[in-house]
């Protein structure tokens, strides 16, 4: 986490929260069952990152706090249901939300990234494209 801090870099730990405080981590990602737990991170870490799978949940979640949310899944992902499609992305208004906003789930290729960038969101994250 060195690395991190030298480029003021949030480190994030997925959803467990004990060990993100035990060891040091700045933040915690929230797993789509942990919405209720937002205000209760946000008293324990200076970063609150959500997983959201509808409008609703967005909402909800930048009411409680949360310093970004991601949507998904944009792009086909196996096992991850129907996915919500550039359209999603593209009602969307980040002015709207204190929150950034990062679309995920799919996203494989420049294509994909050509499609998001013509969106009013223009943060996404990803593994897949990056290996």
């Amino acid at each position: 986490m060195t690395l991190n801090e030298q480029y003021k870099i949030p480190s994030l730990l997925n959803s467990y929260d004990d060990f993100a405080l035990k060891y040091g981590f700045s933040g915690i990602h929230c797993n789509s069952k942990q919405l209720d737990k937002i205000k209760s991170f946000k008293s324990r870490f200076s970063y609150v990152f959500y997983s959201a799978h509808t409008l609703e949940e967005i909402y909800q979640a930048d009411n409680c706090g949360a310093n970004a949310v991601t949507i998904s899944p944009i792009f086909a992902v196996k096992n991850k249901g129907k996915p919500l499609g550039v359209e999603f992305l593209e009602k969307l208004n980040p002015k709207n939300f204190k929150a950034d906003i990062y679309a995920l789930g799919g996203i494989i290729n420049a294509t994909h990234l050509e499609q998001i960038i013509r969106t009013p969101i223009k943060n996404f994250a990803s593994i897949r494209y990056f290996l």
